[in-house]
Order: structure tokens, then sequence, then C-alpha cells
């Protein structure tokens, strides 16, 4: 007979479910946490200086309870690994890093965390002066990233979670190899 050791993890983000894959079972992890509108005291949104309104956020699980999703032990792991917070990996060291995954019972900060807008998991604000300036170049065959353009025609921004990242910016043979 054979048991399986279960924890309970925390999508440590707010309405974004994230998913892990163990053993070519696919796993949904629902969010720990969701953005509640602030009200005040006549029960009217609270807005910010541009009129937006304001949120707080708190549990998603019962009475404002942070919910946490069982899983078994390894699959626990790979969720940390495959879910990083981009921007923040220790060149390094490569299993040093955010993650929007924690475990409660590993000891783990489970306070809420988002995405960041990095293209990279890579920190590069940990590396030499040089290093640390990179140009994102188009692969050819690459799929085109979700890319938000401006009045004036160029890419503003490359949205988290495309399959490439390529940001309109593009030159010709980088690596000199001929053709």
């Amino acid at each position: 007979m054979s048991f399986t050791r279960i924890v309970h993890v925390v999508n440590r983000t707010a309405d974004q479910e994230l998913q892990v894959t163990d053993d070519g079972i696919p796993w949904v992890i629902r969010p720990g946490y969701k953005r509640v509108e602030r009200l005040d005291a006549e029960g009217k949104a609270v807005v910010d200086e541009n009129g937006q309104p304001t949120y707080d956020v708190v549990g998603a699980g019962p009475g404002g309870t942070v919910f946490m999703e069982p899983l078994p032990y390894f699959a626990a792991e790979r969720a940390k690994r495959q879910n990083p917070v981009m921007g923040t990996e220790d060149p390094y060291n490569p299993n040093d890093f955010a993650t929007l995954i924690a475990v409660p019972e590993w000891g783990e900060d489970y306070s809420p965390l988002e995405q960041s807008p990095a293209i990279e998991r890579l920190d590069r604000t940990l590396l030499p002066g040089d290093a640390q300036k990179v140009q994102v170049i188009g692969a050819v065959g690459a799929r085109k990233p979700k890319t938000s353009r401006g009045k004036d025609g160029k890419f503003k921004k490359v949205i988290p979670g495309a399959r490439s990242m390529m940001a309109g910016e593009q030159i010709e043979n980088p690596a000199g190899i001929r053709m």
C-alpha cells in the first residue's frame, strides 16, 4: 500500500489561477487571495486620485482566510519552480528566486504577491554593469507576444506570460551567421 504525502500550497496572487504539471498531470491552483473593493462608511466605493476604485487584498478562503490548495509533496515543489516571479532569480544561484507558490508547512512566506512585468527570470541588477544591459530581439520562427502599441506605433510593453520575448525590436543576423 502506498501513501502520498500531501502538503497545502498557497497561490500568492489575487484573482489569478496558476498551473503546474507533475508527472504529466495538470494541476490548477486557485488564488489564495482576492481583491475586495474598498467602501467608505456610507457604502460608496473609495476612489484614488485618478477616479479609479481602490481595493484591499484579503484571503479568498472562508471568512477571509488565505485559501490553501492540497497537493502531493513533489507536485508542490514543482509548482514553486514552474511559477517564479519574473526578474527575481539570482544569476549565480538558480535555486534562489521568488515564487508565486508558497508552502506554509515548510515555513515559507505566503503573503500576497503579484507577477512582475520583467520578461526574463534573471535579476540583472546582480550582474556586472555591462551584463545588465540587454536588447530584446526577435527570434526566427518565434511566436509573437501579446503587446500594446502607443500612439507613436512603437511597442510599449511586453505582457508577462507571452511565449516570446520579442518586443518589436529586431536586428538583422545578430550572430553573424552566413545564410
